[in-house]
């Protein structure tokens, strides 16, 4: 099969390279041939990176590699990684981070520090998607607050598994205007939400889904419902727009 393949143009090879996993047959691909070794390296084929599939055996080495094979990364999922730590994060963000279009770190509760965490404002400026771990509520204001005043204004889809506080919600209201998705708080703890907090996100114009974990709704006083009006006709009615879609289609 390989001298066949071999005949066909790059771009076509490099195609078909594109429906085997990452690990490992992109890898044992690599070493049929020199000109195999030389495809497997496009920069198409390692765009976009969800080594949650690989959980396993992924760690801070192979995080590496992936970042020194393909810089220009814009896509990584770490998803339940828990091998990987602050070294590999830190050392991959450096390579990749100014490319970085979307991140996920979903499940790695208490994986990672608030300082490496902080990295991610700092190397990512591009990131239009944040998917952050649960973290001890003490981190919450010192890692969520700095690093939507870093990346507010390109996120879109905004999560984290994590209580915020107003002053966090301020935060998020204030930088970030085109957010369309948010979700936070946790499903095992009451997320308070408070009529300040609540009056912060409907600043958030455009956005289009809001989850939020078990939560508790602390009103003061009737003006609260108000700002529960405020924020629910910000968002669409999804039902609604899928019942026209299909209707449409």
């Amino acid at each position: 099969l390989t001298p066949y393949l071999s005949l066909l143009p790059n771009e076509c090879i490099i195609h078909i390279l594109s429906f085997l996993p990452h690990f490992p047959d992109l890898i044992r691909i690599s070493r049929l041939s020199h000109k195999f070794h030389s495809l497997y390296k496009s920069e198409s084929l390692w765009r976009s990176i969800d080594l949650s599939l690989y959980e396993k055996f992924s760690s801070d080495r192979l995080l590496v590699f992936v970042a020194t094979l393909n810089p220009s990364l814009s896509s990584l999922s770490i998803r339940s990684c828990t091998q990987i730590t602050d070294v590999g994060l830190t050392a991959f963000l450096g390579r990749c981070g100014p490319k970085l279009n979307s991140l996920c770190l979903e499940d790695l509760e208490r994986q990672f520090s608030a300082r490496c965490l902080l990295m991610i404002g700092k190397l990512c400026p591009h990131l239009e998607t944040l998917i952050l771990p649960g973290m001890l509520e003490e981190y919450s204001d010192e890692v969520i607050g700095p690093l939507v005043n870093d990346l507010g204004k390109r996120l879109k889809v905004f999560k984290s598994f994590s209580q915020f506080s107003d002053v966090t919600l301020k935060v998020v209201g204030e930088h970030c205007k085109d957010l369309e998705k948010l979700r936070i708080g946790t499903t095992t703890k009451s997320t308070r939400l408070t009529q300040e907090g609540l009056k912060n996100l409907s600043k958030c114009k455009k956005l289009q889904s809001l989850e939020i974990g078990y939560f508790t709704l602390l009103l003061k006083d009737n003006k609260a419902l108000a700002n529960v009006g405020i924020l629910a006709n910000n968002i669409p009615n999804t039902a609604q727009n899928n019942n026209n879609n299909n209707n449409n289609n």
